[in-house]
């Protein structure tokens, strides 16, 4: 028989086993518990999805991002980067992040026709924006002073916001230099405003993956597309094409969003942590990196033989014609009894406009 101070041991240590094993399972995010670490406060590791690769421009400026939050936090939050869409859809980040199959996204407003409207205002089509360090100051302007864009993004804890390098019109076969040479040409293009200028210019907008690109120019399914220099480069595309316009189209919005439930669970020093190097000021040196990114990969095509498509003043203001007109109609699209939609585009025009300093 035991002794009744074997069975005692034998049970506090079985209740100590299940109690450690019941703190390293519970948590999003979390890996192990500080005891097991020999710290004072918990270990978190966070998924990051994004459709580009994680060898690609987002990715390595993500990973320095990563990178400055662990040290930061002296390694008790580690961000793993999961590139290519492995973990999430590029079209469905959002219901991912949102429901927690991933702890952060990085949402390009695009790929969600009609969900970020508000957000999208710097994707207007020639509206003065021309830098993504420029959009990230605009974006947050706009948010902090208009609740009705907080409450679009009120799904996810908002970390960064900030544009893409400006996108434009390539081309395989011929030259863009006028309005009449766009007419009945197949243009890959997201879906939005940018698609319904194409539209007006004469254009048939294609909607597809990026990962389907190179092979429609390769069979002729498409004479160009709408991008901008690094998702030319990370993609090849630049194999498939000749001719860049040298004007400015539209900036995508992007927002980096983190699941609100990992985001609360989250000590406060912590988030302050991340905060540290996110929001405004994190989003606009991300951006300036992304946009040195885009400018290297710039010189790299042009290097290798694009021919860089410079328009006359007359052929620009043809051009923002039908531009200036699906900007009316996108102020009345979100405007509600609540929500002037004109005075909240003008304003993203003004901040354009005080921001333009790239």
């Amino acid at each position: 028989m035991f002794k009744r101070s074997s069975i005692a041991a034998l049970i506090s240590a079985l209740l100590l086993a299940a109690m450690l094993l019941a703190l390293t399972g519970c948590g999003s995010g979390k890996t192990e518990d500080s005891a097991a670490a020999g710290g004072t406060d918990d270990y978190y590791t966070l998924s990051l999805t994004m459709h580009d690769p994680v060898t690609a421009a987002v990715g390595v400026l993500y990973q320095a991002w990563a990178d400055e939050i662990y040290d930061l936090t002296d390694g008790h939050v580690k961000i793993e980067l999961y590139g290519s869409a492995t973990l999430a859809p590029g079209t469905e980040v959002v219901d991912y992040v949102q429901s927690g199959a991933a702890d952060i996204g990085w949402i390009y407003t695009a790929f969600f026709s009609g969900q970020f409207p508000l957000t999208e205002v710097v994707s207007v089509p020639m509206s003065g924006l021309y830098h993504p360090a420029q959009t990230a100051n605009v974006l947050w302007d706009l948010y902090e002073e208009f609740p009705a864009l907080q409450e679009e993004l009120s799904g996810f804890k908002v970390l960064m916001l900030y544009g893409n390098p400006v996108n434009f019109i390539s081309t395989k076969d011929k030259p863009i230099e006028s309005l009449s040479d766009l007419k009945g040409m197949n243009l890959r293009a997201p879906t939005g405003g940018v698609s319904e200028v194409l539209k007006a210019w004469g254009v048939n907008p294609i909607l597809m993956a990026t990962n389907d690109i190179y092979e429609a120019l390769e069979k002729g399914t498409i004479a160009g597309t709408v991008h901008e220099w690094n998702g030319l480069n990370t993609f090849s595309l630049y194999e498939q094409l000749n001719y860049y316009m040298d004007m400015p189209l539209y900036e995508g919005a992007f927002v980096l969003g983190m699941n609100l439930d990992s985001w609360n669970k989250l000590p406060a020093e912590y988030q302050e942590a991340i905060e540290s190097v996110s929001l405004r000021e994190g989003s606009v040196k991300y951006a300036e990196g992304f946009n040195e990114a885009a400018m290297a990969a710039k010189d790299k095509i042009l290097a290798d033989g694009g021919t860089l498509v410079p328009l006359s003043d007359e052929a620009l203001a043809e051009f923002r014609t039908a531009a200036d007109a699906y900007a009316d109609q996108w102020a009345d699209s979100v405007t509600t009894d609540s929500f002037d939609g004109a005075a909240y585009y003008a304003r993203m025009v003004e901040l354009a406009e005080q921001y333009a300093t790239y």
